[in-house]
């Protein structure tokens, strides 16, 4: 009984601005510690967060998430993907799952991505979402369509959008209930070689406008450091990166005004061929 008290204060709390994400979520910890600033950055978990910016991948890989949120397991999340650049383009598998028995929504698709010329990028997705419920709900699921692009204005400038859900594939009958649908747009600057920013602004179809901005910092082999906020909800970022040869881990947290932290970490495989140019 104090669990789900715990919970359903949480979700009273936190408000429609956190909570529309039920059926999408942005994965990976190198965004997270940016407080999820991701959508123009190039790397395998962009499955998840562009598959636009995928055509641009040099080196494929494989990676698993984990995020918990207030430290209640009713706010767990795990993730997977792999992305791998062949002759045209890059093909990628991901999936993502958060609940428990009672209530749980995941998503597992596939995608394409490829590179129009060496400054632009584009990339599809197709989803099979689930939405699992009391037994009195129902079970729901539908099908999903993704897009997204990556633009270099310049070696050092990036500009990139992505929307999912572009489908609006509906949830349920009643009211007209849809999976949501989320636009995103920013811009990665590199300042340095071992310094960028990243800024995103996000905007659910029915909910305000999210400003995001994150900063990467790589300070020496094989030490990364990363912060960023957000607003709606006030947030705070900070995150570490730790690259070993082909291995690359990643831990971040996330403080959000009123209810506490995210925590989440992710473990990357990259895979020691790169794409032929």
């Amino acid at each position: 009984m104090t669990r789900i008290l715990l919970t359903l204060t949480a979700l009273a709390l936190l408000g429609k601005s956190e909570l529309h994400a039920q059926h999408f979520r942005q994965i990976g910890s190198r965004q997270a510690g940016m407080a999820y600033a991701g959508v123009a950055l190039n790397d395998i978990w962009a499955y998840h967060n562009n598959p636009g910016m995928l055509g641009f991948l040099k080196e494929g890989g494989a990676g698993v998430y984990y995020e918990n949120r207030f430290f209640l397991r009713e706010f767990q999340y795990q993730g997977l993907v792999f992305a791998q650049p062949i002759k045209k383009g890059t093909i990628s598998f991901g999936g993502q799952y958060s609940g428990t028995e009672v209530y749980s929504t995941s998503r597992a698709g596939m995608g394409y991505a490829l590179a129009l010329s060496e400054r632009l990028s584009m990339g599809v997705q197709i989803n099979y979402m689930n939405v699992r419920q009391p037994s009195y709900y129902g079970t729901k699921h539908g099908i999903s369509g993704e897009f997204g692009l990556g633009v270099k204005i310049t070696d050092k400038w990036t500009f990139a959008a992505a929307i999912n859900n572009l489908t609006r594939a509906k949830l349920a009958e009643y009211q007209n209930e849809r999976f949501e649908t989320i636009f995103r747009a920013g811009t990665l600057y590199e300042l340095s070689k071992r310094v960028f920013i990243s800024t995103e602004l996000e905007k659910h179809i029915a909910f305000p406008l999210r400003v995001k901005v994150g900063i990467e910092y790589h300070p020496a082999e094989p030490f990364y450091v990363r912060a960023g906020a957000s607003s709606q909800p006030s947030s705070v970022a900070l995150g570490f990166g730790y690259a070993f040869k082909n291995l690359r881990f990643d831990v971040a947290s996330n403080y959000v005004q009123p209810m506490g932290f995210h925590t989440a970490a992710s473990l990357n495989f990259l895979f020691p061929t790169r794409r032929k140019e």
